[in-house]
């Protein structure tokens, strides 16, 4: 799925990192690639670092939801793989937006 869009550049749908805009517009609140290892909707299994590949975030996901899946998805006793959990979202928050 696509980064959030903005005028400067992509930035995470979860805020992990935004553009800085004081600093000039030029680089990022935090390090894009150290926030995409961590995230649960990141997908590195291709080649290289194209945030808009590696990104599989909803657009319009938010913490407080993020927070509420990923636990509703760890009492589910599916296997904890990042394809399950997308897998989860699909079926328990795309369907309902």
């Amino acid at each position: 799925m696509p980064l959030r869009n903005t005028k400067y550049g992509g930035e995470c749908p979860l805020d992990k990192f935004e553009i800085d805009i004081p600093k000039g517009g030029g680089c990022y609140t935090a390090d894009p690639v150290e926030s995409c290892f961590g995230c649960n909707f990141s997908d590195l299994s291709g080649k290289g670092f194209d945030l808009d590949k590696i990104c599989q975030c909803p657009p319009d996901m938010t913490w407080p939801e993020y927070g509420r899946l990923k636990e509703q998805y760890s009492e589910t006793g599916k296997p904890q793989t990042k394809k399950e959990f997308w897998k989860f979202v699909r079926e328990n928050y795309l369907l309902k937006v």
